[in-house]
C-alpha cells in the first residue's frame, strides 16, 4: 500500500503562495528539500485524477504518491484529507502575508490528528514542516 503525501506552499495568512511569492523557492528547490521529496515519490499524482481512482492507486502501489496542493486540485486534496487518504503533509510556510488568494483548506477537511515528524527552518524565514497523520492516537512509522 502506498503512502500519500501532500505538499503545499502557503503564506503566513494561510493562502496558497502565488507564483511571484514562490519564485525564490522554486529557483533553488534543492536548498529547501523539494527535490528530495519529489525523488521519494514513485509517482506524482496528476491534478485531474478522479477521486474514486485514488483508492485503487493507493491500494495497488508501493512507495510514496506525491500530490502538490495547487488551485486546480484543491477539491481532491480536501477529499483526501476528509476521507483520511492522505498520510503525510509537507507544508512550506513562506514568511509573508499575501492578503488574498486561495486558501489551502477551503473546505472542511474533517477532524484528524497529525504528528510533527520534522521541521526545518531556513535563513530566509521559510519553514518546512512535515506531518504524519495519526490513527486513534497512534502514529505509524
Amino acid at each position: 500500500m502506498a503512502t500519500v503525501l501532500i505538499q503545499a506552499f502557503i503564506t503566513l495568512d494561510g493562502f496558497l503562495a502565488q507564483e511571484g511569492t514562490l519564485s525564490g523557492i522554486l529557483h533553488t528547490p534543492d536548498r529547501y528539500g523539494i527535490l528530495q521529496t519529489c525523488m521519494k515519490g514513485i509517482c506524482r499524482l496528476p491534478c485531474n485524477i478522479p477521486f474514486l481512482d485514488l483508492n485503487d492507486w493507493k491500494a495497488n502501489r508501493d512507495g510514496i504518491l506525491l500530490m502538490d496542493a495547487v488551485p486546480e486540485n484543491l477539491g481532491v486534496v480536501g477529499s483526501m484529507l476528509r476521507f483520511r487518504m492522505a498520510d503525510e503533509l509537507v507544508l512550506y510556510v513562506l514568511p509573508s502575508f499575501q492578503g488574498n488568494g486561495i486558501r489551502l483548506f477551503t473546505a472542511n477537511p474533517g477532524q484528524s490528528s497529525w504528528r510533527l515528524a520534522g521541521i526545518r527552518t531556513y535563513s530566509d524565514g521559510i519553514c518546512r514542516m512535515h506531518y504524519r497523520r495519526t490513527v486513534d492516537g497512534y502514529s505509524p512509522g
